[in-house]
């Protein structure tokens, strides 16, 4: 670059004192951290993607219209394409369990044009779905977006009110209990019960959690492991019941309340994340400048609000953070897979 050309100015980064009091994930650390790397942005960096991004982007989603991951990716696409001066895409690409959209990207261009957006499913499905990519070779992470939990919902008439009384009727019928799953941590949580529980559960694949919630609500299957705001609207109205949350500890909001599962089950915790990566290769100049807009995507309060209502706690880690979440949520997958008997089918 030469003495008179000026790098290009990132947006400025404002905290006010509302960012900075204790809230639902208490991202105060990552909202500050945000700022600082966008502060330190070396000018190198910055002139290696001078030339992109020059077309449209296009974000894949491994599930149907209507779920958390979903509504979150269609919540940062379009204050990315403000960001990045371009269209941002949001593509629904479901099946085989979310390998469908992740093997996608992983054949995509490694040119910064087509992303994924994933939740923990990435790093369940080597574990659970034959042929699954791993996704520290096939991808390059950019940014842990948020991190969430499930909540275990009952069809409103299912006879029972807590968790007790769940293990109860299932170990008087074994294999009569259905349990919706849509792949990743909704399955993970299914095989999670029957493992720690000693009870068989009859599983049902879904493509989405949307039609999953739905086909609870009409009482076509007894349970599901549900997330976010999805889960929230079929409890308050009455259409579903909650019995138990997977964090590892109660949390606040509407979930406030609930026991944990670990609370009846000793060991029971299951935590995931929703996250962009890019094909494995893609150049770091343009992997370490969509962390940064993400992260200042999530310094807006409308944003991080947003995302709380739909029960995720806003991160916007940088790529090595998050590659390192990956590598140690892969390495627990598999040993509660061992300890399930669980083998890829």
């Amino acid at each position: 670059m030469s003495r008179g050309a000026e790098a290009p100015k990132a947006k400025a980064c404002r905290i006010s004192r509302d960012d900075l009091r204790p809230g639902p994930g208490d991202g105060r650390r990552a909202l500050l951290g945000a700022c600082a790397a966008i502060a330190l942005t070396p000018r190198a960096s910055l002139a290696a993607q001078a030339g992109w991004p020059e077309r449209p982007l296009r974000v894949l989603v491994p599930f149907a219209p209507g779920g958390t991951v979903d509504l979150s990716a269609r919540l940062l696409a379009p204050r990315l394409a403000e960001r990045l001066g371009q269209p941002v895409v949001v593509e629904n690409r479901p099946g085989a369990s979310g390998n469908l959209a992740i093997e996608s990207v992983a054949r995509a261009p490694a040119d910064g044009y087509t992303l994924l957006y994933a939740p923990t499913a990435l790093v369940i499905n080597p574990h659970l779905v034959r042929g699954s990519l791993d996704p520290l070779r096939a991808l390059a992470p950019i940014s842990m977006v948020s991190r969430n939990w499930l909540t275990l919902l009952a069809r409103r008439d299912l006879p029972v009110r807590d968790v007790a009384g769940l293990l109860a009727l299932a170990r008087a019928r074994p294999g009569a209990v259905t349990c919706g799953t849509a792949g990743g941590m909704p399955q993970l949580g299914c095989l999670l019960f029957e493992s720690l529980a000693a009870v068989d559960l009859n599983e049902i694949p879904y493509k989405g959690m949307g039609p999953a919630t739905l086909d609870l609500a009409a009482g076509s299957i007894d349970l599901l492991f549900g997330v976010g705001a999805i889960s929230q609207s079929f409890v308050e109205s009455g259409r579903a019941r909650a019995l138990a949350i997977t964090a590892g500890a109660r949390r606040a909001g509407w979930t406030e309340g609930l026991p944990t599962l670990s609370e009846t089950l000793p060991g029971y915790v299951l935590e995931g994340w929703e996250g962009l990566l890019a094909p494995a290769g893609t150049d770091a100049a343009i992997v370490e400048r969509l962390s940064r807009e993400i992260a200042v995507t999530l310094a807006e309060p409308a944003v991080r609000s947003r995302l709380v209502e739909l029960s995720l706690e806003p991160v916007g880690s940088a790529p090595a953070e998050f590659a390192r979440a990956i590598a140690r949520d892969m390495k627990r997958v598999g040993e509660i897979a061992a300890r399930a008997g669980l083998e890829p089918q």
